[in-house]
């Protein structure tokens, strides 16, 4: 219904406009400049409507003008000079006055569109870096953040296992081991607020710790929180995790150090689960 009403306006209202202001010496070319800035506006998102607009504002008025010799006996004639100059000054004004108004709208919705397209790029990054289940970082998010360190010295790296866990899934289903892990990584959350460190899903039941801490602290922070997990199964059977844990050197690359924190996994493991093992420390 709108787009009638428009079509009627550049069709028949400015037309008239045109043949009761003047013709070419009124104020009706600017009346059609701004209906061009209006209907850019307007139809952004309808390109081919801007385009069927963006025809008829050309072609009506070039129409006109290029006639207006052959109508000149039906067109207004200023009864004065004055009189056309305030015409033409109010409508310039006019025109003036809505094309800023108009600007303002663009400026407006440039900015919402920026903003709605901030947030879709932040909601992929997001995404890219996250795993969708326990909501930790990714293995790839994890490793461009390991890689980010220039000094990796100062930290050590544990790979954790839950123990059983394919044991669990078995007897009580995916959705009760999804709830498992979960609760596992809010824990993991949490493991040292003090201190700065990263938590990743490594893949199925492993997951990935980076703590800023000697090995030594390193290992009491992560058996502290291994004997007051309290996490259990459906049949109130504790859910435990083993560890291998290791330092850092300088420039060693996060392959190598997964690779040396799994062999101290599997030490755990083979020690009976439920324990961590570094390369100083046994429990």
């Amino acid at each position: 219904m709108s787009l009638l009403f428009l079509v009627i306006a550049i069709v028949f209202v400015l037309p008239a406009n045109w043949f009761y202001n003047g013709g070419s010496a009124g104020p009706t070319l600017l009346l059609y400049l701004i209906a061009a800035f209006y209907f850019s506006f307007l139809l952004a998102d309808y390109p081919k409507s801007r385009y069927f607009f963006t025809m008829l504002i050309i072609v009506i008025p070039a129409g006109l003008v290029f006639s207006e010799t052959s109508l000149q006996p039906w067109i207004y004639s200023y009864p004065n000079v004055q009189a056309k100059q305030l015409d033409i000054w109010v409508s310039y004004a006019v025109t003036v006055g809505m094309s800023i108004f108009i600007m303002k709208m663009y400026g407006k919705r440039y900015r919402l569109q920026r903003e709605k397209s901030e947030r879709l790029a932040q909601q992929l990054r997001v995404l890219a870096e996250t795993d969708s289940l326990t909501k930790l970082y990714n293995r790839s998010a994890f490793a461009q953040l390991y890689n980010n360190i220039n000094d990796k010295s100062d930290y050590s790296l544990a790979i954790l296992d839950l123990d059983n866990f394919k044991l669990l899934n078995d007897t009580y289903g995916h959705q009760c081991g999804d709830e498992v892990l979960v609760t596992f990584a809010k824990r993991l959350r949490t493991i040292n607020e003090d201190e700065e460190f990263l938590v990743a899903r490594y893949g199925g039941e492993e997951f990935l710790i980076l703590l800023k801490q000697p090995l030594q602290k390193a290992f009491s922070i992560l058996d502290a929180f291994r004997q007051n997990l309290n996490l259990y199964d459906p049949q109130a059977k504790k859910v435990t995790f083993s560890a291998g844990l290791v330092p850092l050197t300088q420039n060693e690359t996060l392959l190598s150090a997964i690779h040396r924190a799994d062999i101290k996994l599997y030490k755990a493991k083979s020690q009976g689960r439920n324990c961590g093992v570094s390369t100083l420390f046994r429990t």
